[in-house]
């Protein structure tokens, strides 16, 4: 136990270290071997925690407990393993603010299921004292570490199952609300789940709480199609919504073969998602049109000398494929007439922001197409001011699939 020092933690007079479990464990078990030591065990529908401490008033006696805890893990080494202390502290601190006390004469039963406290202090070998915690709201903080209530061990463990899973290894971790997650935010990270109640939203809040508390990154972007986020964080950031004095980019300011495979890009995702085209994407003759409208531009650089440069093909280019094809492009370009894809604009106020929140909510309820070019488009017009930033990009499958055979540039930031 070469790491015991760095994992001891004392509050007050009670030495305490906390213990992640490796393999599963019966706490009863090792609630039965405390020798003079208590435990507290937490227990969710993840895995579970325990924590090992000693008695309030015994300051003198920290050497002679140091070798029980010591005896006690070389004992239990293949099923639990020392916590940082650090963890420890902040598991004890969250949890003694998300948990509230069960106050009854009568041993409570406790679900399989639910998540749950008990911290053991043992008396003898018949008897022991307890308190049994489950989550809801304090007034206050609590003292999860505390016994209150005198029961018979026997009808204690015929009542609370303590079986306890493994729990994940902590690494960089944020809390969610008192487990500790292996979440290395400095990577790329993708949070999957079935649509509505799978957590996705309430995990992906949690990381941007830690990431603001933490001040991991210079910038956070929020890319919120819903309007969820923009209604959470309102008050703790700036919120922005494209094509107003705040926000508004345009693609074609981006070198003319990236715009071109930005704009092809935008039109395979959405009639992949959406259906909005009557043959999922562009052809390769229609390819061909936006190309030469491209080339034709010059010095005018937006979507509407766009679609009058079409306009000028259709006269010239008389072949029955080529006026199909030209109708197609300018159908599709019909939706982009819209502020937020006509200029490049980043207030100050939003360029300052620690925290900016995008709403695309408005503009996915114009077009879902012009919502997918004005992400991709600010991601490569605005790159510069993106650097150490987390960028969170939520309903990311409305943008990015199988379908689209150019490199999108959230593909060149992960590549990156």
């Amino acid at each position: 136990m070469s790491n015991l020092n760095s994992s001891l933690l004392k509050i007050g007079n009670k030495l305490i270290i906390g213990l992640r479990i490796k393999k599963e464990v019966n706490a009863w078990d090792l609630a039965q071997a405390l020798d003079g030591l208590r435990i507290t065990v937490i227990r969710d529908e993840v895995g579970g925690l325990i924590i090992l401490h000693t008695p309030a008033h015994i300051p003198l006696f920290t050497a002679i407990h140091r070798d029980r805890i010591r005896h006690l893990l070389n004992k239990w080494v293949d099923y639990v393993e020392p916590l940082p202390s650090g963890v420890t502290r902040g598991i004890i601190d969250n949890a003694s603010t998300s948990f509230s006390e069960i106050k009854s004469k009568a041993i409570p039963e406790v679900q399989d299921s639910s998540s749950a406290i008990i911290t053991i202090c043992k008396l003898s070998n018949d008897q022991v004292r307890y308190s049994v915690f489950l989550r809801g709201n304090t007034h206050g903080e609590i003292d999860i570490l505390s016994c209150s209530n005198k029961a018979f061990l026997k009808q204690l463990r015929e009542s609370i199952d303590l079986t306890l899973k493994p729990s994940p290894r902590p690494g960089r971790m944020f809390m969610s609300n008192y487990y500790p997650i292996d979440i290395d935010l400095t990577r790329h990270l993708i949070v999957l789940g079935s649509t509505g109640g799978s957590g996705k939203t309430t995990l992906v809040r949690l990381l941007i709480n830690d990431a603001l508390q933490r001040s991991t990154f210079n910038r956070i972007v929020i890319f919120d199609p819903t309007g969820e986020y923009s209604l959470h964080l309102v008050g703790r950031g700036y919120v922005a919504i494209p094509g107003g004095v705040d926000i508004a980019v345009n693609p074609l300011t981006l070198p003319r073969h990236r715009a071109s495979e930005l704009l092809s890009t935008a039109i395979q995702a959405a009639a992949f998602m959406y259906g909005e085209s009557d043959n999922g994407g562009f052809s390769f003759i229609q390819l061909e049109v936006l190309e030469k409208a491209l080339d034709r531009l010059g010095d005018r650089n937006t979507l509407r000398d766009l679609y009058v440069v079409l306009s000028d093909l259709e006269q010239e280019l008389r072949r029955n494929d080529y006026l199909n094809a030209i109708s197609a492009v300018r159908r599709r370009l019909r939706k982009l007439m819209i502020a937020a894809l006509m200029r490049n604009v980043l207030s100050s106020s939003a360029a300052r922001s620690r925290l900016l929140v995008i709403n695309m909510a408005p503009l996915y309820f114009v077009s879902q197409l012009a919502a997918i070019i004005f992400t991709l488009t600010f991601l490569e017009v605005l790159n510069g001011i993106l650097r150490d930033s987390l960028i969170v990009i939520d309903e990311a499958h409305r943008i990015l699939n199988k379908y689209v055979v150019s490199e999108s540039i959230i593909e060149r930031l992960i590549r990156g």
